[in-house]
């Protein structure tokens, strides 16, 4: 088992193309969620998907996301990282909090497939970025630009 563990978990190296959104290209190996491999990821080919994996599935990931947030007050997992943001709202919502001069841990999403699909189904919302304050989601940017404006 552990065998196939590893090999799956070297499979977990791909990430969207940021250029191709459907597409899939092959990034450097996550340096978290090494052990972290449902067998849906072996599957390299063009039907890549988390539709069949199921809640307990991810059960290390959510463990791990919950340390981070036990971890850290105040929590940003985006696209990218807060020094270099790989989108728009990602952008947005961690200049925002920056404002505030509130310290907080960014959680680059691009950087394994298991986070970025977690943590949607962890919090049950389905986009990036994700704002979390004492372990409870906040919202995304559009949340998180309301309450600037308020």
């Amino acid at each position: 088992k552990t065998s196939t563990v590893s090999s799956v978990a070297k499979s977990m190296s791909l990430v969207p193309s940021m250029a191709r959104p459907l597409s899939f290209k092959l990034a450097a190996q996550p340096s978290s969620f090494s052990s972290f491999a449902p067998t849906a990821f072996k599957r390299l080919d063009s039907q890549f998907s988390t539709s069949t994996l199921t809640d307990e599935d991810f059960k290390p990931v959510f463990e791990d996301i919950e340390q981070r947030l036990k971890d850290n007050r105040v929590n940003l997992f985006m696209k990218g990282t807060p020094k270099a943001p790989q989108c728009g709202y990602s952008k947005m919502a961690s200049q925002l909090i920056s404002v505030y001069d509130v310290p907080f841990e960014g959680h680059n999403v691009l950087e394994n497939p298991a986070l970025w699909e977690g943590i949607k189904r962890y919090s049950k919302w389905p986009t990036i970025p994700q704002l979390y304050v004492d372990g409870e989601l906040v919202g995304g940017t559009d949340i998180i630009a309301a309450m600037h404006t308020a």
